[in-house]
């Protein structure tokens, strides 16, 4: 808006714009990481490889999809060929800002609102899910060794935790 024949405020808006992303990302993992147990704890199975493999993917279809509007915007907007910046109409330039900047700044509204809303694993709610899931695997260990005759402590790697911590944050 206010920044469009200054090059500073332009690379200070981008900084800004791009500047949630990393966070985006690395709450998304720790929240898809933490899920896990409580995955196990629903289902009995754990799917880690699963589970942690999807957000990759996700990333890669997100990438060639945003490359994929990134060139039908372009095109709307009329920056073809050999266009120069004075080719492009004040319409043009409408067309790309809103495409470009004010509806995915709405959707990142949006998804963060969606987020806060559905997911509520919190810390407690994780140390909760991993105590009873050690509970659980402890009591499976005693039933199966009382069967084979044979006593296997139980193994914090059996859980995907450290010995001191209840959380993989």
């Amino acid at each position: 808006m206010f920044a469009g024949s200054s090059l500073p405020l332009v690379l200070l808006a981008v900084a800004f714009y791009f500047f949630p992303y990393p966070l985006i990302f690395l709450a998304t993992l720790m929240v898809i990481t933490d899920s896990v147990e409580y995955g196990q704890l629903v289902s009995g199975v754990r799917n880690e490889s699963v589970t942690l493999s999807v957000r990759p993917l996700i990333d890669k279809l997100a990438g060639a999809a945003s490359n994929g509007i990134v060139g039908i915007v372009a095109v709307a907007a009329g920056m073809t060929g050999n266009a120069n910046p004075s080719d492009i109409t004040a319409h043009g330039v409408f067309q790309f800002n809103m495409f470009m900047f004010y509806i995915p700044i709405a959707l990142l509204i949006i998804a963060a609102l969606i987020f806060f809303a559905k997911v509520n694993l919190s810390e407690a709610q994780h140390a909760e899910i991993v105590k009873t899931l050690n509970a659980r695997l402890e009591k499976e260990q005693q039933v199966s060794s009382l069967k084979d005759g044979v006593q296997s402590p139980v193994s914090h790697r059996d859980l995907g935790t450290s010995p001191t911590s209840n959380s993989q944050i």
